[in-house]
């Protein structure tokens, strides 16, 4: 069972050193480290130096999340003579988390790793759940296991230097968590007109992080309830595969709130009437959070994609059942009823509403 250790206070230094210190002492682990922090070595545990060939730098972008990488990590580990007592420390987001404990998952059939995630959307999201995996062929996460961690090291003090927009990209994780599991939650990230500092607010992250504990433990093999875990995403994938395409760089939350967004305008249609207004109004809120960055221009660019092209992707999504996209759909907020099917004619009407340039309609 993996072992979880946040730190929810307002102490510490914020930097990875004071972290990795709370990792139970290995016999000569080895790390993969996001390439970020390659020059920030005051973070380096113990004796080990950037230089030591013990670290694996992996420079973290989709186009990265690949084979051709995971081929890179297990020749670094045959190189090391790395084998089934190895433990892999492995530093970053979510790309470097899900890349490289794929590569330690399937590894002389698996070793042993921690994870330490140094994002918002890392530290409430990928690093809980034990997926893994990589892209292949331009479709989302399309190879992958499931495979939990030793331990999760996480600490918000981390936060602190995280860019705005990657604070937005994993507040919007933290949104749907919320949306699909706890409208107490939901009701009290709604009041925030801007998007807060997650450093300064740990016992959100903490709230966010617990529902998708709860959900896993349940069913860690996506049998059921883990499913609601998906809402927003049938979409969010399908933009993120577009963008590769396209060599538009979307970041995977910022991808999951145009998803929800989309989802919540399309919910409101199936849910009844004393639900529809909250819906509308979440998928209200969640675009204007997301505009206040026109810099990142993901709507503008959204609203650029021709709608068939988006459901030619949908239709891929591993998610699907044989001839039928399937959808979280949200009756409530709090109340998400997965494996929902939807069909090209009302996805394209929705879209067209959202995203028209010259559509009045702006939920």
């Amino acid at each position: 069972m993996t072992r979880y250790c946040f730190n929810s206070s307002h102490s510490g230094t914020g930097d990875l050193h004071e972290a990795l210190t709370w990792v139970p002492p290995k016999e000569a682990p080895l790390f993969i480290i996001d390439a970020f922090f390659k020059d920030r070595s005051n973070f380096i545990a113990n004796e080990i130096h950037p230089s030591s060939n013990r670290i694996f730098w992996l420079q973290a972008n989709e186009n990265q999340k690949s084979i051709e990488q995971l081929s890179s990590i297990w020749e670094w580990l045959i190189q090391l003579e790395a084998n089934r007592s190895t433990h892999l420390i492995i530093v970053g987001g979510g790309i470097t988390l899900d890349t490289g404990a794929f590569a330690a998952t399937v590894f002389q059939r698996g070793l042993a790793f921690t994870l330490v995630p140094t994002t918002l959307l890392a530290q409430v999201d990928a690093s809980i759940g034990g997926k893994n995996g990589v892209n292949l062929f331009g479709l989302k996460n399309y190879i992958g296991t499931i495979n939990e961690p030793m331990e999760v090291i996480a600490d918000a003090q981390v936060l602190a230097t995280l860019p705005a927009h990657h604070v937005l990209s994993g507040w919007m994780e933290v949104v749907k968590h919320s949306l699909i599991a706890d409208a107490n939650l939901w009701s009290q990230l709604s009041h925030y007109q801007n998007i807060p500092r997650p450093e300064n607010q740990p016992d959100l992250i903490q709230a966010s992080s617990q529902i998708k504990r709860t959900i896993v433990k349940d069913d860690l093999y996506e049998g059921g309830r883990r499913k609601s875990l998906n809402f927003g995403h049938t979409v969010a994938h399908a933009l993120e595969s577009i963008g590769s395409r396209q060599a538009v760089n979307i970041p995977h939350g910022l991808a999951v709130g145009l998803g929800m967004v989309f989802s919540l305008n399309w919910s409101a249609q199936l849910a009844a009437e004393n639900s529809r207004i909250e819906l509308l109004h979440a998928a209200q809120v969640i675009r204007g959070w997301i505009e206040q960055f026109p810099e990142l221009n993901c709507i503008r660019w959204a609203a650029s994609l021709d709608p068939e092209e988006v459901w030619k992707h949908m239709k891929r999504d591993k998610k699907n059942r044989t001839n039928e996209v399937l959808e979280v759909a949200l009756m409530a907020i709090g109340e998400a009823h997965w494996d929902t099917p939807i069909i090209q004619p009302s996805f394209e009407d929705v879209w067209r509403r959202l995203f028209d340039e010259n559509s009045s309609a702006q939920n």
